[in-house]
């Protein structure tokens, strides 16, 4: 058994946040006829307390963005507000959102809706870097974020499940949950795999990334996770293989369940959200004769948001737990006449809980207090 404490302090001024969980929205409001900048513009975050005011160059910026996709309005007494449809925020980076504004003498109650379009390239990273939303993979035919990252161009798994970035060992590879490290300080592996309900970005820079990655030899696999929406929202899902005979070589006894509840809590500045995952195989490694690898594994996922009076922060507390036990057959074994007690067993178990705490000092400068503890149980056996 391996316990690991991990807490850091991180000072980051006109940065963003080391292995971060949000991002920012900066831009400029001009006028469409002048093109001068317009100020005391009201530009916010639709569903969020986020926002900002422009100043006096029409500049703005939003702090503490949640990875997500959002509508953003620009809205002025004396001007036609503009909504933009479809802003994608991601972690560590900075969206770059300008309006231009069209001065009217009534008073519009809808504002003038514009699709925003994801940039293709970040210019604001030098690092070669591919990030995946949960939009994006609750479109994808997969169940596990394993299959997310397994996707990305320069991206393997071996026999054991770990991944490879650009032919690297596992261990060359950092993973991060929300800006904190989860790897296992004995192997260097990642000590375990969130449930994609918990997911909202997943974020991978296979080269070229910044010195504060030290530690990272061939990538760095960053994981953001969802916050609480502004409204009340639940998922259950249910997939099987057992709508085939038991005999049949198409059943594998394959079970799986994912639920998931969040919304507002209190009051909108608290919000909340609660996943989890159960998982059943008889075989979770199928081959092309019938072995005896069962699987049980269990993953349950929290988060609770709070964000701080005047927008000048926020302050979160999250946990996850998971348990994973099986068999593994040996290809050596498989002409035992008794399968069954011809497999190896292994247990896993993993505790992760983590609080953060972001202010905003001024305009450019953040204080981040980040705190995580970290437990990884592992139990193999005849």
């Amino acid at each position: 058994m391996r316990s690991l404490v991990k807490i850091a302090i991180i000072l980051t001024f006109p940065v963003l946040l080391y292995g971060g969980e949000t991002g920012r929205i900066v831009g400029k409001v001009t006028d469409q006829s002048t093109g001068q900048p317009v100020e005391d513009v009201d530009v916010y975050i639709e569903g969020t307390e986020l926002g900002a005011v422009t100043g006096s160059d029409g500049g703005y910026v939003i702090n503490f963005v949640p990875a997500g996709t959002y509508d953003v309005t620009a809205a002025h007494i004396l001007y036609e507000p503009v909504k933009q449809i479809g802003v994608v925020v991601l972690a560590d980076q900075t969206t770059y959102l300008d309006y231009k504004l069209k001065p009217t003498v009534y008073t519009i109650d809808k504002p003038i809706e514009s699709i925003a379009v994801k940039p293709i390239v970040i210019i604001s990273s030098g690092a070669t870097e591919r990030h995946i939303t949960a939009k994006e993979f609750d479109q994808m035919p997969i169940q596990t974020v394993t299959e997310i990252i397994e996707l990305q161009s320069g991206v393997v798994s071996d026999a054991s499940g770990y991944q490879h970035v650009r032919g690297g060992r596992p261990d060359e590879v950092v993973h991060f949950v929300d800006g904190m490290s989860v790897r296992d300080p004995l192997t260097g592996h990642e000590a375990f795999t969130l449930n994609k309900g918990a997911v909202e970005e997943v974020s991978i820079l296979s080269g070229g990334f910044d010195p504060e990655y030290g530690e990272a030899l061939s990538g760095v696999i960053n994981i953001v996770t969802k916050e609480g929406g502004a409204k009340h929202s639940g998922l259950f899902r249910y997939t099987t293989d057992a709508v085939f005979p038991k005999e049949n070589p198409l059943n594998f006894g394959h079970n799986f369940f994912e639920a998931s509840i969040g919304g507002p809590a209190v009051t909108k500045k608290v919000r909340y959200i609660l996943s989890g995952e159960l998982r059943f195989d008889d075989d979770f490694n199928p081959r092309h004769f019938r072995t005896y690898q069962p699987q049980d594994e269990y993953k349950l996922h929290g988060r609770l948001t709070f964000r701080l009076p005047r927008k000048i922060g926020k302050f979160s507390v999250s946990g996850f737990t998971t348990r994973r036990q099986h068999l593994r057959f040996r290809n050596t074994w498989k002409y035992h006449p008794d399968l069954e007690h011809c497999s190896r067993s292994y247990r896993m178990k993993d505790y992760f809980a983590q609080g953060k705490l972001g202010l905003k000092i001024t305009q450019n400068t953040i204080l981040s207090l980040k705190g995580g503890y970290l437990l990884h149980n592992y139990q193999t056996g005849p």
